[in-house]
């Protein structure tokens, strides 16, 4: 047995709860980089502030809250991403808020109507969580506005009134967020990669002995702190951002080989395609950096020129020693071949514009074929085995139970438990801990100071109507810098519309602030009572994903269209299982290079499954019968799901995997086989298909095992064809 392992064992057993400890200090304590424009922050601000100061100012200071609270619930969802994405988003979610306050006036002063509706509201928005954090946020939103409604109602509300004025308000937010002209949020992400990539060029054009001391590694450290910062943002462009981080490592550590190699090949062949890369990856950054597509076909011809030539002279060459390591640097131009390949695809797609380039792709397939399909995901996560499904069982339970609980007890703001619940609870018991202890803190410290501003200005509708502004400005932009202290200036907001309501913030200051302890605590008991604790768990579950995915690539070799489509609902399951466990493992104390490690598997990952719904829509469209007409492909297909499962038990047992090391030069003799257009006319698009998607798998299955087998702890696996 490994000793390092052993070593590693035992320090988790000595000094896991140190670990823990300290890492739920740093997670309260810490400030990250604000990563919401303070644009945006503006815009959600003027969109709650100014229905208020209009009420104030026209005397209809309650039509002004009830817009306010729309505009309030919805502005968080003003998320990146391309315009008719996020209005689709905003208008369901200002939908919703509606369709809750109708529901929460209705039904608010009816205990035995409303505590079922409550419960299967909480479980069906608690499942969005499977869609990603956007879509938990909105859900998250509208069950807020459930609970607060139904905690108001019998004040002389009428709820259609109400519920129209609230979907207002969320129109109004929508009409804020789609009116401004798209901001450039990702430029950051962008230029540290460009300048990664113009770097990785000149280390091509310089051919240097050694890259490590270069200055390239710190626009790498740069480029990853960025992209772990805006590890929130689930949208595809993200992804792609961090596979071409991947992308740029797997480069650099080709062109080092190739380096090496050329004090053993003195042939003016290898200079030439080292020159060609760098033309190609010097454009790579250019069109990073100014967020354009790259076009592939062109970019890369010089470098297969180079190839070719660099072929041509290993056939000429009659001495043995000499072509086998022509045959070696080939080979390495091949894997670089590859690599670039994947980076211009990816450069695409990187970014709001590469997002919605991918949802107009997806847009063509049948939906149970887009990566996004919503209810397919839903469907594939009604399973206890889901980390979805028991989010929602446990968020649902505790919320009904805080819910009767402040109704028994007789609090007069008895909902701010129930809310405080929906606010804290988290999928992940890291997140739950650090955001209980932090919406406990800030809340108290925001109720304090509110009330010490309004008694300043209780006389003065006007003067606390404009403080809203200010203060939902300063709560959107330090969301991401420090919870706690949002939180106090969002309670701060939340009295200021309270008091306009009428009432008054001292004479509950201590029932919110009881409130907001009892709903944290009951939120944190769930947990103690299920603990989930993700480190070393995640790795299994990206490894059953893995084997999800080879499943699914086993089906697609076939002509069985049920069978596939369980394998494809399978391998969804299991990626929204992987996503929710790198969710969660980034928020709990743990090795700082395992949430990146496992960020890295499970995005090189998601490019497989990618790849393998473009080739089943094409199947779909042609004929699956195309595949078994040519045993090459069905051969190259099996290899790769056969990596894919070495992978996942590679992971499973914390060793270098093992994967075959001539994938890429039989991807290529497939390629040079199925010359699409000496193919019948009605095959050529699912050759092309083939030929597009089994070239991203077998540059899929490199990135993992690199990724892989450094994680556990040796060397990244060297991939060497066998020498004919």
């Amino acid at each position: 047995m490994d000793d390092r392992s052993g070593e590693a064992r035992g320090m988790a057993v000595t000094g896991e709860v140190p670990r823990r400890r300290s890492a739920l200090l740093m997670a309260l304590v810490q400030w990250n980089r604000a990563t919401i424009p303070w644009p945006v922050a503006l815009r959600n601000a003027l969109a709650v502030a100014l229905p208020v100061i209009l009420g104030v100012l026209s005397g209809q200071t309650d039509v002004g809250l009830a817009v306010a609270g729309g505009a309030l619930n919805v502005v968080t969802s003003d998320a990146p991403g391309p315009h008719a994405l996020r209005l689709r988003r905003m208008l369901l979610i200002s939908l919703g808020t509606g369709l809750a306050a109708l529901a929460g006036f209705s039904l608010g002063t009816q205990w035995l109507p409303f505590l079922p509706v409550l419960a299967v509201s909480a479980f069906l928005l608690a499942m969005l969580v499977a869609l990603g954090p956007v879509a938990m946020q909105g859900g998250t939103a509208i069950l807020i506005v459930l609970v607060v409604t139904a905690g108001t109602a019998g004040h002389g509300f009428d709820p259609w009134a109400a519920a129209g004025l609230f979907f207002a308000g969320g129109l109004l937010a929508t009409l804020f967020s789609v009116v401004a002209w798209p901001l450039r949020i990702y430029q950051p992400e962008r230029d540290a990669l460009a300048s990664v990539y113009r770097m990785l060029s000149e280390i091509a054009r310089a051919m240097p002995e050694d890259t490590e001391f270069m200055p390239l590694a710190d626009s790498l450290g740069e480029a990853q702190q960025l992209l772990a910062r805006s590890g929130a943002a689930r949208i595809r462009g993200v992804e792609a951002f961090r596979i071409l981080l991947g992308l740029a490592e797997r480069i650099r550590l080709e062109l080092l080989a190739l380096s090496d190699l050329r004090g053993q090949v003195d042939d003016p062949a290898l200079p030439a395609v080292m020159r060609q890369a760098a033309v190609v990856l010097r454009g790579l950054g250019m069109a990073l950096r100014h967020g354009r597509a790259m076009e592939g076909g062109a970019a890369l011809k010089g470098f297969e020129t180079a190839l070719a030539a660099l072929r041509d002279a290993r056939h000429a060459t009659h001495d043995p020693l000499l072509r086998s390591r022509l045959h070696l640097v080939e080979a390495r131009s091949i894997g670089l071949a590859g690599a670039l390949r994947a980076a211009i695809r990816n450069s695409a797609e990187a970014g709001a514009r590469g997002d919605r380039r991918a949802a107009e792709r997806d847009a063509l397939q049948p939906a149970a074929l887009r990566p996004g399909a919503p209810l397919a995901t839903l469907r594939a996560n009604l399973s206890l085995s889901s980390a979805a499904f028991r989010h929602a069982l446990r968020l649902t339970v505790c919320v009904v139970a805080a819910e009767a609980l402040g109704r028994a007890i007789g609090l007069p703001q008895f909902y701010w438990i129930a809310m405080t619940v929906v606010i804290v609870l988290k999928p992940d018991f890291g997140g739950t801990v650090s955001f209980g202890l932090l919406r406990m803190f800030g809340t108290l410290a925001g109720l304090l100071v509110a009330t010490a501003v309004i008694y300043l200005v209780a006389d003065h509708p006007l003067a606390q109507a404009l403080l809203i502004a200010p203060l939902y400005f300063g709560f959107r932009y330090l969301v991401p810098v420090h919870y706690g202290l949002a939180v106090s200036l969002l309670t701060a907001v939340v009295v200021l519309l309270l008091g306009l309501a009428g009432q008054p913030a001292g004479h509950t200051l201590l029932d919110r602030g009881g409130a907001t302890v009892l709903g944290s605590l009951l939120a944190l008991a769930a947990y103690l009572l299920w603990p989930t604790w993700e480190r070393g768990r995640e790795k299994p579950v990206i490894a059953a994903m893995l084997d999800a995915y080879a499943a699914y690539l086993m089906a697609l070799l076939g002509t069985d269209a049920k069978a596939q489509a369980e394998a494809r609902t399978a391998a969804r399951a299991a990626r929204v299982n992987a996503q929710a466990s790198v969710e969660r493992l980034r928020v709990e104390p743990a090795d700082p290079g395992q949430p990146a490690r496992a960020e890295a598997i499970f995005a090189n990952a998601n490019r497989v499954l990618r790849a393998g719904m473009a080739l089943e829509s094409a199947l779909h469209d042609h004929g699956p019968e195309v595949l078994a007409r040519h045993a090459a492909a069905e051969s190259l297909g099996h290899a790769i799901a056969t990596a894919l499962g070495e992978l996942a038990s590679a992971l499973r047992d914390h060793r270098p995997p093992a994967i075959p090391s001539d994938l890429p030069a039989r991807h290529r003799a497939l390629a040079e086989l199925l010359d699409p257009a000496a193919q019948p006319e009605a095959d050529q698009p699912v050759i092309m298909a083939l030929l597009e998607a089994t070239d991203r798998m077998v540059d899929a299955v490199s990135a993992l095992a690199d990724v892989i087998g450094a994680g556990a702890g040796a060397p990244s696996p060297e991939i060497r064809p066998t020498v004919a």
